[in-house]
């Protein structure tokens, strides 16, 4: 019971923080128009990150199907 709890808040929770920063995102990107700079600054800023938690999965699949 505890488990499928945490799981509902952090699901909840999450979906929460993307829909947030998606709109913050949006307002950045599209609505107040910045400099390009600061456009790929945010970009640059995003899938850097994405690319390294990318990178984390797969390596630990990767040795998680070795051992087994």
């Amino acid at each position: 019971m505890n488990r499928l709890g945490t799981i509902f808040a952090l699901t909840g929770l999450g979906v929460l923080v993307l829909y947030a920063s998606f709109h913050i995102l949006k307002s950045l990107l599209f609505g107040l128009n910045p400099p390009l700079i600061i456009r790929l600054a945010i970009l640059a800023t995003i899938v850097g990150p994405t690319m390294l938690f990318a990178s984390v999965i797969r390596d630990k699949l990767r040795k998680s199907n070795t051992y087994h």
